[in-house]
């Protein structure tokens, strides 16, 4: 699938939270920086598979998830 300019941003921003979140495992880091890496290099012409598209959102609504449960926590 063809993203917009705008997408792409969008799941640019999606993936450097979900980078630097601590509950984001090493192997999901390596994932996200490698497609990062894959839409920086091809720019306007990325293109991302349903599947990869799936497992990004997956990791990224996990780790926003998470953040969310770490701020609503006392003590953090």
């Amino acid at each position: 699938m063809t993203l917009t300019m705008k997408e792409m941003d969008a799941l640019r921003a999606q993936i450097d939270t979900a980078l630097v979140h601590p509950g984001t495992t090493g192997f999901e880091r390596q994932f996200l920086a490698g497609q990062k890496a894959r839409l920086d290099q091809h720019g306007t012409h990325a293109m991302v598979t349903p599947g990869q598209n799936a497992r990004i959102q997956a990791i990224c609504l996990r780790a926003a998830a998470h953040a969310g449960t770490m701020q609503s926590s006392p003590g953090h």
